[in-house]
């Protein structure tokens, strides 16, 4: 479970979002306030970490999924606009769920919120591999 949703799951979510973003883009996209979804609100609000740690997942799949789809590393040699729209898009909802691990992880929320920030490549692996 640690290797699956930690370190292949946002470990290296962040890795490749992160050397997208960095090679595409100029600079860190404007992150907007929050926009939590409800369904991870209401999880907390009931403390059922379960749920909302599940949700937290299902959008790391999500945003994989996504990846894998459009293959944005890809596309930019062709429509490098739509390309770096899609980076930007996963920019802001990988700093999206940073904020959805504050409450259950909270140092991950913080270097992960910095990586972000800083638009900068992790220095080391969020989660090492066990």
């Amino acid at each position: 479970s640690y290797n699956a949703k930690l370190a292949n799951g946002i470990g290296n979510l962040t890795s490749r979002i992160m050397k997208m973003a960095t090679t595409h883009l100029g600079s860190c996209p404007t992150i907007p306030d929050a926009s939590i979804p409800g369904n991870f609100i209401q999880a907390m609000d009931l403390f059922d970490i379960k749920k909302a740690s599940d949700i937290v997942f299902e959008e790391v799949k999500k945003l994989d999924g996504i990846i894998q789809e459009t293959e944005p590393f890809k596309l930019v040699k062709n429509d490098p606009a739509k390309a770096k729209e899609i980076i930007k898009k996963l920019v802001i909802d990988l700093h999206t769920i940073a904020r959805m691990l504050y409450p259950l992880m909270p140092e991950t929320n913080i270097q992960l919120k910095k990586i972000v920030n800083n638009f900068k490549m992790p220095e080391q692996p969020l989660f090492l591999r066990k």
